[in-house]
C-alpha cells in the first residue's frame, strides 16, 4: 500500500492501538475507513484529522500492537 492509504496494520500502529480494537470501531463507525472486499482500508490524512478533533479517542482501550 501507498503512504496515503494504510491498512488495518499499519493504521493500528498510526493510532498506537491494536489490530482488533481499531477493526472493532471502524466497524462501528467510531473510526474512519472502508472495508475493501474482506480487508479494511483508512486515508492516512482521515486518520489524522479524526486524530485532531477533540471528542475522538483513539483506540480508547489501548492494547499491545504486534
Amino acid at each position: 500500500m501507498n503512504g496515503e492509504v494504510l491498512d488495518l496494520d499499519a493504521a493500528a500502529q498510526l493510532l498506537l492501538c491494536s489490530r482488533e480494537r481499531l477493526r472493532q470501531r471502524a466497524a462501528a463507525g467510531e473510526v474512519p475507513g472502508r472495508k475493501v472486499g474482506r480487508r479494511w482500508v483508512f486515508a492516512r490524512a482521515a486518520l489524522l484529522d479524526w486524530l485532531a478533533t477533540p471528542e475522538t479517542a483513539p483506540c480508547s482501550t489501548v492494547a499491545k500492537t504486534r
